[in-house]
Protein backbone atom coordinates (compact mmCIF):
# COMPACT_ATOMS: atom_id res chain seq x y z
CA UNK A 1 0.00 0.00 0.00
CA UNK A 2 0.91 3.71 -0.78
CA UNK A 3 2.97 5.39 1.79
CA UNK A 4 0.92 8.74 2.77
CA UNK A 5 2.64 11.71 2.60
CA UNK A 6 3.17 12.30 6.40
CA UNK A 7 3.88 8.46 6.65
CA UNK A 8 6.60 9.03 4.28
CA UNK A 9 8.55 12.45 5.77
CA UNK A 10 8.54 10.55 9.37
CA UNK A 11 10.05 6.98 8.22
CA UNK A 12 12.69 9.22 6.24
CA UNK A 13 13.41 11.36 9.35
CA UNK A 14 14.04 8.30 11.42
CA UNK A 15 17.81 8.53 11.01
CA UNK A 16 17.84 11.74 12.50
CA UNK A 17 18.65 15.15 10.38
CA UNK A 18 19.76 15.41 7.68
CA UNK A 19 16.61 14.18 6.51
CA UNK A 20 15.53 14.26 2.49
CA UNK A 21 12.56 14.24 0.31
CA UNK A 22 13.63 13.75 -3.34
CA UNK A 23 11.57 15.16 -5.95
CA UNK A 24 11.02 12.09 -7.60
CA UNK A 25 9.11 10.77 -4.22
CA UNK A 26 7.54 14.12 -3.73
CA UNK A 27 6.25 13.35 -7.26
CA UNK A 28 3.93 10.65 -6.16
CA UNK A 29 1.67 13.14 -4.28
CA UNK A 30 -0.54 16.20 -4.71
CA UNK A 31 1.53 19.13 -5.98
CA UNK A 32 -0.37 21.70 -4.35
CA UNK A 33 0.21 19.41 -0.69
CA UNK A 34 4.25 20.04 -1.28
CA UNK A 35 3.63 23.64 -2.25
CA UNK A 36 1.88 23.73 1.29
CA UNK A 37 4.57 21.96 3.26
CA UNK A 38 6.92 24.27 1.10
CA UNK A 39 4.95 27.58 2.57
CA UNK A 40 5.14 25.99 6.05
CA UNK A 41 8.94 25.32 6.52
CA UNK A 42 8.13 21.47 6.68
CA UNK A 43 10.00 21.06 3.39
CA UNK A 44 12.83 23.43 1.83
CA UNK A 45 13.87 22.79 -1.53
CA UNK A 46 17.49 22.59 -1.31
CA UNK A 47 19.29 21.85 -4.63
CA UNK A 48 19.47 19.77 -7.45
CA UNK A 49 21.18 16.18 -7.22
CA UNK A 50 24.35 14.99 -8.38
CA UNK A 51 24.63 11.34 -8.52
CA UNK A 52 21.76 8.90 -8.98
CA UNK A 53 21.19 4.83 -7.90
CA UNK A 54 22.59 2.44 -10.54
CA UNK A 55 21.31 0.57 -12.90
CA UNK A 56 19.21 -2.52 -11.23
CA UNK A 57 21.09 -5.13 -13.01
CA UNK A 58 24.07 -3.37 -13.93
CA UNK A 59 27.32 -4.84 -13.03
CA UNK A 60 29.76 -2.02 -13.03
CA UNK A 61 30.74 -2.30 -9.09
CA UNK A 62 29.57 1.58 -8.69
CA UNK A 63 27.69 3.02 -5.90
CA UNK A 64 25.75 5.58 -7.69
CA UNK A 65 25.98 6.94 -11.49
CA UNK A 66 27.13 10.37 -12.09
CA UNK A 67 24.34 13.34 -13.09
CA UNK A 68 24.93 15.10 -16.21
CA UNK A 69 23.57 17.40 -18.64
CA UNK A 70 23.75 16.30 -22.06
CA UNK A 71 22.45 19.22 -23.96
CA UNK A 72 19.41 20.20 -22.31
CA UNK A 73 18.88 16.97 -21.33
CA UNK A 74 19.86 15.44 -18.02
CA UNK A 75 21.19 12.00 -17.61
CA UNK A 76 22.18 9.26 -15.27
CA UNK A 77 25.11 8.12 -16.63
CA UNK A 78 25.64 4.65 -17.23
CA UNK A 79 29.72 3.88 -17.45
CA UNK A 80 29.18 0.28 -18.67
CA UNK A 81 26.15 0.79 -21.42
CA UNK A 82 25.45 4.37 -22.25
CA UNK A 83 21.83 2.91 -23.75
CA UNK A 84 21.48 2.39 -20.39
CA UNK A 85 21.07 5.83 -19.40
CA UNK A 86 18.32 7.06 -17.00
CA UNK A 87 16.90 10.64 -18.74
CA UNK A 88 15.30 12.68 -15.44
CA UNK A 89 13.27 15.55 -15.35
CA UNK A 90 13.92 18.36 -13.42
CA UNK A 91 11.53 17.42 -10.51
CA UNK A 92 13.20 14.21 -10.03
CA UNK A 93 16.62 15.87 -9.63
CA UNK A 94 15.48 17.85 -6.73
CA UNK A 95 15.21 17.46 -3.43
CA UNK A 96 14.18 19.15 0.06
CA UNK A 97 15.25 19.00 3.08
CA UNK A 98 12.90 17.90 5.85
CA UNK A 99 12.83 20.38 8.95
CA UNK A 100 11.46 17.73 11.37
CA UNK A 101 10.89 20.67 14.35
CA UNK A 102 8.34 22.08 11.31
CA UNK A 103 7.13 18.48 10.44
CA UNK A 104 6.17 17.76 14.34
CA UNK A 105 4.93 20.93 14.68
CA UNK A 106 2.43 20.31 11.46
CA UNK A 107 1.22 16.80 13.06
CA UNK A 108 0.37 18.32 16.33
CA UNK A 109 -1.26 22.06 14.59
CA UNK A 110 -3.29 19.49 13.01
CA UNK A 111 -4.55 17.31 15.24
CA UNK A 112 -5.64 19.84 18.12
CA UNK A 113 -3.13 20.04 20.67
CA UNK A 114 -3.55 23.59 22.00
CA UNK A 115 0.24 24.13 22.69
CA UNK A 116 3.36 23.79 20.21
CA UNK A 117 5.28 20.17 20.76
CA UNK A 118 8.56 20.30 23.05
CA UNK A 119 11.52 18.35 22.27
CA UNK A 120 12.11 15.98 24.98
CA UNK A 121 15.88 14.90 23.78
CA UNK A 122 16.43 14.70 19.94
CA UNK A 123 14.04 12.18 18.16
CA UNK A 124 11.60 12.46 20.86
CA UNK A 125 8.34 14.47 21.17
CA UNK A 126 5.68 15.45 23.48
CA UNK A 127 2.88 16.54 21.43
CA UNK A 128 0.39 17.07 24.16
CA UNK A 129 -2.97 15.72 26.38
CA UNK A 130 -5.78 14.12 24.62
CA UNK A 131 -9.53 14.71 25.30
CA UNK A 132 -9.92 11.89 27.44
CA UNK A 133 -6.52 13.30 29.65
CA UNK A 134 -4.06 10.91 27.64
CA UNK A 135 -0.42 12.13 27.19
CA UNK A 136 0.87 12.07 23.86
CA UNK A 137 4.62 11.55 22.51
CA UNK A 138 5.69 10.71 19.03
CA UNK A 139 9.19 9.47 18.33
CA UNK A 140 11.35 9.44 15.13
CA UNK A 141 14.23 7.79 16.26
CA UNK A 142 14.16 4.35 17.86
CA UNK A 143 17.57 5.75 19.14
CA UNK A 144 15.73 8.12 21.40
CA UNK A 145 13.85 5.49 22.77
CA UNK A 146 17.05 2.99 23.64
CA UNK A 147 17.79 4.75 26.51
CA UNK A 148 17.49 3.57 30.04
CA UNK A 149 16.01 6.12 31.93
CA UNK A 150 13.55 6.79 29.19
CA UNK A 151 10.46 4.92 30.76
CA UNK A 152 10.77 7.38 34.06
CA UNK A 153 11.65 10.27 31.78
CA UNK A 154 7.65 9.76 29.83
CA UNK A 155 6.24 9.03 33.40
CA UNK A 156 7.50 12.68 34.73
CA UNK A 157 6.81 14.42 31.86
CA UNK A 158 3.21 12.78 31.80
CA UNK A 159 2.29 14.37 35.31
CA UNK A 160 0.84 10.95 36.07
CA UNK A 161 -1.34 11.24 32.79
CA UNK A 162 -2.10 7.67 31.22
CA UNK A 163 0.78 7.28 28.20
CA UNK A 164 0.80 6.85 24.70
CA UNK A 165 3.42 6.06 22.87
CA UNK A 166 3.92 6.56 18.68
CA UNK A 167 7.24 4.72 17.54
CA UNK A 168 9.21 3.79 14.36
CA UNK A 169 8.23 0.16 13.16
CA UNK A 170 9.32 -2.24 14.19
CA UNK A 171 9.79 -0.97 18.10
CA UNK A 172 12.57 -3.56 18.91
CA UNK A 173 13.90 -5.38 22.06
CA UNK A 174 12.75 -1.69 23.64
CA UNK A 175 8.72 -2.23 23.37
CA UNK A 176 8.91 -4.74 26.52
CA UNK A 177 9.62 -2.38 28.71
CA UNK A 178 6.67 -0.13 27.45
CA UNK A 179 4.35 -2.64 27.84
CA UNK A 180 5.39 -2.72 31.33
CA UNK A 181 5.13 0.66 31.90
CA UNK A 182 1.11 0.01 30.81
CA UNK A 183 1.62 2.52 27.64
CA UNK A 184 -0.09 2.71 24.62
CA UNK A 185 2.17 1.65 22.10
CA UNK A 186 0.97 2.87 18.76
CA UNK A 187 2.77 2.34 15.39
CA UNK A 188 3.38 6.23 13.97
CA UNK A 189 1.89 5.46 10.74
CA UNK A 190 -0.69 3.46 11.85
CA UNK A 191 -2.09 6.99 13.44
CA UNK A 192 -1.25 9.23 10.51
CA UNK A 193 -3.50 8.40 7.47
CA UNK A 194 -2.91 11.85 7.35
CA UNK A 195 -1.07 15.33 9.28
CA UNK A 196 -4.16 14.88 11.96
CA UNK A 197 -3.85 12.02 13.71
CA UNK A 198 -6.40 9.06 14.26
CA UNK A 199 -7.80 9.86 17.45
CA UNK A 200 -9.32 6.15 17.62
CA UNK A 201 -5.77 4.63 17.76
CA UNK A 202 -4.55 6.82 20.48
CA UNK A 203 -5.88 5.06 23.26
CA UNK A 204 -6.90 1.53 23.93
CA UNK A 205 -10.39 0.41 23.51
CA UNK A 206 -12.00 1.48 27.25
CA UNK A 207 -14.09 -0.91 28.77
CA UNK A 208 -17.99 -0.11 27.74
CA UNK A 209 -17.06 3.92 28.15
CA UNK A 210 -18.32 5.76 24.79
CA UNK A 211 -18.35 9.11 25.61
CA UNK A 212 -15.60 10.86 27.74
CA UNK A 213 -16.23 14.69 28.46
CA UNK A 214 -13.07 16.70 28.97
CA UNK A 215 -14.15 19.88 30.98
CA UNK A 216 -10.82 21.73 30.89
CA UNK A 217 -9.64 21.08 27.11
CA UNK A 218 -13.56 22.42 26.33
CA UNK A 219 -13.51 18.55 24.14
CA UNK A 220 -15.41 15.36 24.20
CA UNK A 221 -14.42 12.00 22.67
CA UNK A 222 -17.26 9.78 21.39
CA UNK A 223 -16.59 5.87 20.36
CA UNK A 224 -12.77 7.12 20.01
CA UNK A 225 -13.65 10.29 18.04
CA UNK A 226 -12.64 13.79 19.57
CA UNK A 227 -14.80 16.39 19.16
CA UNK A 228 -14.52 20.11 19.48
CA UNK A 229 -17.26 21.89 21.14
CA UNK A 230 -18.80 25.39 21.17
CA UNK A 231 -18.67 26.89 24.87
CA UNK A 232 -22.24 26.36 25.44
CA UNK A 233 -22.50 23.06 23.79
CA UNK A 234 -19.74 21.88 26.05
CA UNK A 235 -21.64 23.30 29.21
CA UNK A 236 -25.01 21.47 28.29
CA UNK A 237 -23.29 18.42 27.46
CA UNK A 238 -21.63 18.76 31.04
CA UNK A 239 -24.31 18.89 32.68
CA UNK A 240 -26.00 16.11 30.77
CA UNK A 241 -22.96 14.02 31.79
CA UNK A 242 -23.23 14.99 35.58
CA UNK A 243 -27.14 13.88 35.56
CA UNK A 244 -26.31 10.78 34.22
CA UNK A 245 -23.50 10.00 36.53
CA UNK A 246 -26.17 10.87 39.82
CA UNK A 247 -29.62 10.77 40.14
CA UNK A 248 -31.76 11.87 38.67
CA UNK A 249 -30.36 11.65 35.22
CA UNK A 250 -32.69 14.72 33.73
CA UNK A 251 -31.69 17.70 33.09
CA UNK A 252 -34.42 20.49 33.13
CA UNK A 253 -34.67 23.22 30.29
CA UNK A 254 -34.93 25.82 33.03
CA UNK A 255 -31.14 24.65 35.09
CA UNK A 256 -30.01 24.77 31.23
CA UNK A 257 -31.35 28.40 30.49
CA UNK A 258 -30.65 29.53 33.49
CA UNK A 259 -26.73 28.20 32.92
CA UNK A 260 -26.85 30.26 29.58
CA UNK A 261 -27.68 33.77 28.47
CA UNK A 262 -30.24 34.49 26.16
CA UNK A 263 -31.55 31.31 24.21
CA UNK A 264 -33.34 28.62 25.12
CA UNK A 265 -32.98 25.24 26.11
CA UNK A 266 -34.50 23.57 23.15
CA UNK A 267 -31.96 26.31 20.37
CA UNK A 268 -28.76 25.13 22.79
CA UNK A 269 -29.50 21.45 22.66
CA UNK A 270 -30.13 21.28 19.01
CA UNK A 271 -26.74 22.71 18.19
CA UNK A 272 -25.40 20.00 20.87
CA UNK A 273 -27.42 17.71 18.44
CA UNK A 274 -25.70 19.09 15.25
CA UNK A 275 -22.22 19.17 16.66
CA UNK A 276 -22.17 15.56 17.64
CA UNK A 277 -24.16 14.50 14.07
CA UNK A 278 -21.35 16.33 12.08
CA UNK A 279 -18.72 14.38 14.36
CA UNK A 280 -20.42 10.94 14.48
CA UNK A 281 -23.52 10.13 12.17
CA UNK A 282 -26.30 9.61 14.33
CA UNK A 283 -24.63 10.48 17.68
CA UNK A 284 -27.32 13.40 18.38
CA UNK A 285 -29.88 10.34 19.30
CA UNK A 286 -27.94 10.02 22.40
CA UNK A 287 -29.69 13.37 23.36
CA UNK A 288 -33.64 12.54 24.08
CA UNK A 289 -36.28 15.18 25.69
CA UNK A 290 -39.52 15.11 27.01
CA UNK A 291 -42.27 18.05 27.72
CA UNK A 292 -44.27 18.92 30.54
CA UNK A 293 -42.07 20.10 32.28
CA UNK A 294 -39.24 20.34 29.25
CA UNK A 295 -36.04 18.33 30.45
CA UNK A 296 -33.48 15.94 29.00
CA UNK A 297 -31.09 13.44 29.32
CA UNK A 298 -28.20 10.69 27.84
CA UNK A 299 -29.51 7.57 26.39
CA UNK A 300 -26.34 6.22 27.35
CA UNK A 301 -25.42 3.55 30.05
CA UNK A 302 -24.03 4.90 33.36
CA UNK A 303 -21.07 2.83 32.58
CA UNK A 304 -20.26 4.72 29.18
CA UNK A 305 -19.57 7.95 30.45
CA UNK A 306 -16.73 9.56 31.83
CA UNK A 307 -16.22 13.45 33.11
CA UNK A 308 -13.16 14.53 33.47
CA UNK A 309 -11.77 17.85 34.86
Amino acid sequence: MTETLPQLLLRLSEGGEPAYLWGRDAARYERREVDRLVNAGVLVESGVAEEWEVCPSCCCGADVRPVQAVGDVWRAICPVNHRADTVLTAEELCYFDIRVPALIGEIARSSGFRSPPSLMLPGLWCLGDTAVGRAVFLAITRAALAERWIVTALRDASRGRPITLLHPHPLGDAGASFVQAGFWLVPAAAALPTFKLDTRQLAPPMAGVRLVVHAARRMAALDGIEIALPPQSLTVLKMLVEARLKEPTWVSGHDIEAALSQRTAADVVRDLKTVLNRSVKGSGNLIEGARLPGRYRLTLELHQVQLLP
